[in-house]
């Protein structure tokens, strides 16, 4: 089976739970290749790193909500800012360690969010991303 996706982002301060999912990604097959960011900080200069090479972004990204520095929410508002200037297809799976309805309310608000999941991610969700993945591209 070859890979969904030529690339993906997880953007996570937890270190094993960097490595559980990158472990969950390689054993699905879900992406050729996957580019860790410790913060959000660190991946808005690796985009913004591509935006200036012409490069594009991952197709997927896996965000965190609670990191220091830059929340999930101000990563959310700066990566809307930057899609206004670099197009690109790239969507969002949010990752949480406790699930709060306002804040998932508040997530969908933006289009390139399309799932919502609790941690550590199981292949079933990662799955229900690549339906979703379907979904948006077929319509």
């Amino acid at each position: 089976m070859s890979n969904y996706f030529k690339q993906v982002m997880i953007i996570d301060d937890n270190k094993i739970d960097r490595w559980l999912l990158r472990k969950n990604i390689t054993n699905t097959k879900l992406a050729a290749e996957i580019i860790d960011a410790e913060t959000g900080v660190e991946a808005i200069e690796i985009l913004t790193a591509f935006a200036d090479q012409h490069k594009e972004f991952p197709e997927l990204i896996f965000l965190d909500m609670n990191m220091p520095m830059l929340s999930g929410m101000e990563f959310l508002a700066a990566f809307d800012n930057m899609i206004d200037v670099v197009e690109n297809n790239t969507r969002i799976v949010i990752t949480c360690s406790v699930y709060d309805m306002d804040e998932k309310s508040r997530v969908y608000s933006y289009d390139f969010v399309i799932g919502y999941f609790m941690k550590p991610l199981k292949d079933e969700a990662l799955i229900q991303v690549i339906e979703k993945m379907r979904h948006n591209t077929a319509s």
